[in-house]
C-alpha cells in the first residue's frame, strides 16, 4: 500500500483527485445519518477525530481499498483497481479502511481475529519498510477504523439496507471495546 501512495503522489499533478476533508465528511454526511449507534461511541469518535484528523499526512489515496480492489500475482499485490473514489485525504485512510474490511464479521472466531491481528501487524510493517508511519497515524488507526464503520452505518442506513447498517454497527462497536494498536 505504501508503493500505492508513493506511485499516486507522484503522478498527483496528473490525477482528477479532489481534497477530502474526513472531519467535515464526519459533520455534515456521517453522523447526521448514524441510526442505532450508541452515543458514547459517536461523541467519543467525533473527539478523536476532530484532534487527529487535521495533523495526519495527506496525500493522493485510493479510497476503497478491499479485497475485491486488489490483484494479486503469484501471492503478492500485482495492481490495484476502481480508482473512482480516490482523493486527496489522510494517508492512513486506505490502511484503516482495508483493516476494518477485513475483520468484518471476523470477530467472534479467534483463529480469524488472531489471522487479521497478524494481517494488521504485517501490513504496518511492510508500509514501514517502504516509508514510515508517523506515530500520531499509527495510534489514529483504531479511531479511524470505527470512523469508518460509521460511514458505512449511514451509508447503509441511507441505502435502506437494515442488515448492512447493523454490521456496520456491530463492527463499529467491537472496533470501539477492543481497540487493537501495535
Amino acid at each position: 500500500m505504501a508503493k500505492l501512495h508513493l506511485a499516486l503522489s507522484n503522478i498527483e499533478s496528473e490525477l482528477q483527485c479532489n481534497d477530502n476533508d474526513f472531519y467535515a465528511e464526519w459533520e455534515n454526511y456521517i453522523k447526521p445519518g448514524l441510526i442505532g449507534v450508541s452515543d458514547e461511541i459517536i461523541a467519543q469518535t467525533e473527539v478523536k477525530i476532530s484532534a487527529l484528523y487535521e495533523k495526519l499526512p495527506r496525500c493522493p489515496i485510493h479510497r476503497d481499498v478491499h479485497s475485491q480492489n486488489v490483484l494479486f500475482h503469484n501471492g503478492k499485490i500485482s495492481g490495484w483497481l476502481d480508482f473512482e473514489l480516490n482523493r486527496r485525504d489522510a494517508r492512513i485512510f486506505d490502511i484503516a479502511y482495508l483493516l476494518a474490511g477485513l475483520l468484518a464479521g471476523r470477530t467472534e472466531d479467534v483463529g480469524k481475529l488472531g489471522i487479521w491481528k497478524t494481517i494488521y501487524r504485517n501490513l504496518l510493517e511492510g508500509y514501514n519498510e517502504i516509508t514510515c508511519l508517523m506515530e500520531n497515524e499509527i495510534s489514529a488507526l483504531p479511531d479511524l477504523m470505527i470512523a469508518i464503520e460509521l460511514l458505512f452505518v449511514t451509508y447503509w442506513a441511507g441505502e435502506g439496507n437494515d442488515s448492512g447498517r447493523d454490521e456496520a454497527n456491530k463492527l463499529a462497536e467491537w472496533l470501539f471495546h477492543n481497540r487493537i494498536i501495535f
